[in-house]
């Protein structure tokens, strides 16, 4: 559904304001959330490791 809508959307960050469009938003919105839920598993994957 995002990824038809071409309309152009602002992001304004602290420093800087963007405008892209609304497909790109929530792709990188999707990739930047499973990244972080990677990392956060490997960072307590290993600390478990180092306790047990």
């Amino acid at each position: 559904m995002g990824s038809e809508n071409g309309h152009l959307t602002e992001i304004n960050l602290l420093f800087i304001k963007l405008t892209a469009p609304l497909s790109v938003l929530l792709l990188s919105s999707l990739f930047l959330g499973a990244f972080f839920t990677y990392v956060m598993m490997t960072i307590t994957k290993v600390f478990n490791k180092k306790n047990a």
